[in-house]
């Protein structure tokens, strides 16, 4: 298992032990091991306690390049064009209290009969694209989780593993001993976690699938492009800042989690490129889980199986016609879909975004 460096590990790595008696340094948890620099802001939004979301992170990264650049050359004379993972200094961004820390925003609602060309909380469209280029929960994950405590990997294995919405039934298992008050390790917390995001992520898109049928396949591709890199680059944080990130919305209605993210999972968001338009091929769906939505088929245009899966929003339209075209007999390339290919740099074919099922008597002629 990974250690996680503790912030007295990070803050002493190249200085060593630090001690009460050197000037400048303030006290973190009880230990007088750092300078403290605080960024104080007044007038406008500040003093209502607000700052604009985007001028802070503005702000945030000015400063952060700044700050870690002064360090290098105040220990080396010298600094960096770039700052990498290898040359950045490790200063600490510091919560107000011990435990997580919690950045919040306050996006204003649409006005209701607006022109807005989707009309939707911030929220859904995180969810939107988060569904797109986020991997769900695989068996073997939740394998490895499991295994951290014994009597949670045999029931698993006894009483899940042979049936179908392995997720659903190892989230109620998870449930059952939190509520319980049952001791639970980080992995299985952890996991838990992760599985009620994608739980509330999939059923937010079910039901608010007619307001997404707006956006256009190629608004589709757009939009898949600009978040990838996006949410990777927010799992930089994830890297010695936080084990995780919880992207949780409040509505004031219904309080939801959208997206749970560790570091595997931000190094797995594929930043591959998206086919700009969407694509209409003749296939043979070999496998699909219907509740995740991820499968395999098989077409000419591939060697060997390729990889798909048919975002939430997109799942009443197509799931019953895609278990339908599983089910028949043979091997003949036999449904038609319109997908958008993820592709390498080089072009090759990694994955396909089912977003609907064609009849074939509907193409006939028009093909």
């Amino acid at each position: 298992m990974e250690l996680i460096p503790s912030i007295h590990d990070i803050l002493t790595r190249s200085t060593g032990s630090l001690t009460s008696h050197q000037p400048g340094l303030t006290s973190l948890r009880g230990q007088t091991i750092a300078e403290e620099i605080d960024f104080t802001f007044s007038g406008a939004l500040a003093d209502q306690h607000s700052l604009d979301f985007y001028e802070a992170g503005r702000f945030q990264y000015g400063a952060a390049r700044l700050m870690v650049k002064l360090d290098q050359f105040r220990k080396t004379g010298r600094f960096s064009s770039r700052v990498t993972y290898d040359n950045n200094t490790r200063i600490i961004l510091k919560t107000q209290a011990d435990g997580s820390f919690i950045i919040s925003t306050l996006v204003p609602f649409l006005m209701a009969g607006g022109d807005a060309f989707v009309q939707a909380n911030l929220s859904l469209m995180w969810s939107y694209v988060a569904d797109r280029v986020i991997k769900p929960t695989s068996t073997d994950n939740i394998r490895e989780a499991l295994s951290s405590q014994r009597e949670l990997i045999q029931t698993f294995d006894a009483n899940i593993v042979q049936q179908a919405e392995h997720n659903r039934r190892t989230m109620e298992l998870l449930e059952g001993r939190i509520e319980r008050a049952d001791y639970l390790t980080d992995e299985n917390q952890r996991l838990y976690e992760r599985l009620l995001a994608e739980r509330d992520r999939r059923a937010y898109l079910e039901e608010n699938a007619a307001t997404l049928r707006r956006i256009s396949p190629d608004q589709d591709a757009r939009l898949i492009s600009m978040a990838a890199p996006l949410l990777k680059d927010m799992g930089v944080a994830l890297r010695n800042s936080s084990s995780t990130l919880r992207i949780s919305a409040n509505d004031n209605e219904v309080r939801r989690d959208i997206v749970f993210l560790n570091r595997r999972m931000a190094s797995d968001v594929d930043t591959s490129r998206i086919d700009d338009q969407s694509t209409l091929i003749l296939v043979r769906i070999i496998q699909y889980n219907i509740e995740t939505g991820w499968g395999k088929l098989r077409t000419d245009e591939h060697e060997g199986l390729l990889s798909f899966n048919v975002p939430s929003d997109r799942k009443g339209d197509v799931q019953a016609e895609l278990l339908d075209a599983m089910d028949r007999a043979g091997n003949q390339l036999d449904t038609y879909i319109e997908c958008l290919f993820v592709r390498s740099v080089s072009g090759a074919l990694q994955r396909a975004i089912i977003l609907a099922v064609r009849d074939l008597d509907d193409l006939d002629g028009g093909l």
